[in-house]
């Protein structure tokens, strides 16, 4: 009798505790199916796609999406609404499959009129996603006037970069600053430290591509004699920042995005897309690709997946479509993604 009660009394105490255990799984878990509506930075880790994609409808909305076996499934679903309503998601990075690297700006409350000497402030923070843990972890804040914020794309976007080791490379436009696996940060190069043939006409750093032991960096120059135009020009550095040379590689220098997967450089330049070995410092024009008689398009990001390339290609004159191919050897896929809808 006695041990029938203390029996009881287990199955009292066990079957709650069961009942949380299967709906923390249950929660872990999920999968939320959704669709692509504004997709504007792309990342991968083997076959498996992330997007940063904005909902512009949705109050400005940023979530991170990924595809896999044929469906989109929003996995940033689980990150506070009152945090993605106050903060913009600009710069999106892998550290694994389930680990994510945002850069966020902080939405002003209301816009205030500020006399015309004094710049405006900007709010910027770097965060680890843990998607299995489903916490947020921050690594690094600073505010900053809005001169020595990011040049950002024409989508508002920033380019981070993560390395094997852990360590986040932020190209602030007067600075780039790395910031270790535990939140160690400290600025590796700033405009003041570059060879003076560069430095005169530099006006900041725009993006930036890490391989195994180099630092790839776009460069915002003046054009001398022109007092609107301007060119973006790639240097290398060692991974402390130390500069090493720059690379001339295009007669007409207008580089829009560099990216590195396998210590190569895919480099958009104009509109069309290299693929550049700095060891061996051969280039290879991976397409041209004027689609058709009315837009010309342009690949504005690009990440690599198991069996090729996927691209973001946006219409350059408009910048109103938006359209995911894939690039397998000398195919190219059109349309291997449809977004649920072109910005407006």
């Amino acid at each position: 009798m006695i041990k029938d009660k203390k029996f009881k009394y287990l199955i009292i105490i066990l079957v709650p505790i069961i009942s949380l255990m299967l709906y923390y799984n249950d929660f872990r878990g999920t999968k939320v199916k959704t669709n692509l509506i504004n997709p504007v930075q792309v990342n991968s880790f083997q076959s498996v796609v992330y997007f940063l994609d904005k909902d512009i409808s949705n109050n400005s909305i940023d979530s991170i999406k990924k595809y896999e076996n044929g469906n989109i499934y929003d996995v940033s679903y689980w990150v506070s609404k009152d945090f993605l309503k106050t903060n913009r998601i600009i710069g999106l990075d892998l550290m694994d499959s389930n680990k994510f690297i945002i850069l966020t700006e902080k939405k002003p409350l209301r816009i205030i009129r500020e006399p015309k000497d004094v710049p405006l402030q900007n709010n910027y923070a770097v965060y680890l996603l843990d998607d299995n843990k489903k916490q947020m972890q921050k690594l690094f804040s600073k505010t900053v006037n809005s001169n020595n914020g990011f040049i950002q794309n024409m989508f508002g976007q920033v380019f981070i970069n993560t390395d094997k080791d852990g360590n986040v490379y932020l190209p602030f436009s007067k600075e780039v600053v790395r910031i270790s696996a535990k939140g160690k940060q400290n600025v590796i190069l700033s405009l003041g430290n570059l060879p003076n043939e560069i430095k005169e006409n530099a006006i900041g750093f725009y993006q930036i591509a890490a391989t195994s032991d180099r630092l790839f960096i776009l460069l915002k120059i003046r054009i001398p004699g022109e007092q609107f135009l301007s060119n973006n020009i790639m240097i290398e550095t060692d991974k402390n920042g130390k500069f090493i040379k720059t690379h001339q590689l295009f007669t007409k220098s207008e580089i829009r995005l560099i990216k590195s997967f396998d210590n190569s450089i895919f480099i958009v330049n104009r509109e069309q897309l290299y693929q550049y070995n700095p060891k061996t410092k051969s280039i290879k024009k991976l397409f041209d690709e004027p689609l058709d008689d009315i837009h010309k398009w342009i690949v504005f990001d690009i990440s690599q997946i198991s069996n090729g390339y996927i691209l973001l290609v946006t219409d350059s004159d408009t910048g109103n479509l938006t359209r995911i191919w894939k690039l397998t050897g000398e195919e190219l896929q059109k349309d291997f993604l449809i977004t649920n809808s072109t910005r407006d």
